[in-house]
């Protein structure tokens, strides 16, 4: 996986990110087993960049 800088935060974060947006629950209906599998997986390939903003779900999750 390629890192990038995060601005000047010092932080290295993955060039490839994981939108949440499909677990915030507007998506419809999903198993809370597959979207821990699904974030494992991406962990598992080196993805640290998660993006979850406030406005997904209305913070459900």
């Amino acid at each position: 996986m390629e890192y990038r800088a995060f601005g000047r935060t010092g932080l290295d974060v993955s060039a490839i990110g994981y939108g949440c947006w499909e677990i915030g629950g507007e998506y419809g209906h999903f198993d809370e087993s597959e979207i821990q599998a699904a974030v494992q997986r991406a962990l598992d390939l080196g993805i640290n960049l998660f993006d979850t903003a406030e406005g997904y779900g209305f913070g459900q999750f």
